[in-house]
């Protein structure tokens, strides 16, 4: 089971085990980041902003649905990837 803690100590714990940790997010701006971000995650416009704008700057297109995931940063999308 994966939990993810957005108040008090943010954390993401993954079978009991502490995956990303608070200590991980650089200073107030990746705490606040990160606390968005998992709060918007599912959020269909901003998948599609982010594909509208790959689309406009690189003609590459990606379906916002399936091909596309938001997350705080590098250590989270791995892990999201793996797990």
């Amino acid at each position: 089971m994966t939990r993810i803690y957005l108040t008090g100590r943010m954390a993401i714990e993954h079978d009991g085990v502490v995956r990303v940790d608070e200590k991980d997010l650089p200073g107030r701006q990746g705490r606040l980041g990160f606390a968005f971000l998992m709060a918007h995650r599912r959020v269909p416009v901003l998948r599609e902003a982010v594909s509208a704008k790959i689309q406009a700057l690189y003609g590459h297109h990606y379906d916002a649905t399936s091909e596309i995931t938001i997350t705080a940063g590098a250590t989270q999308a791995i892990l999201s990837a793996i797990l």
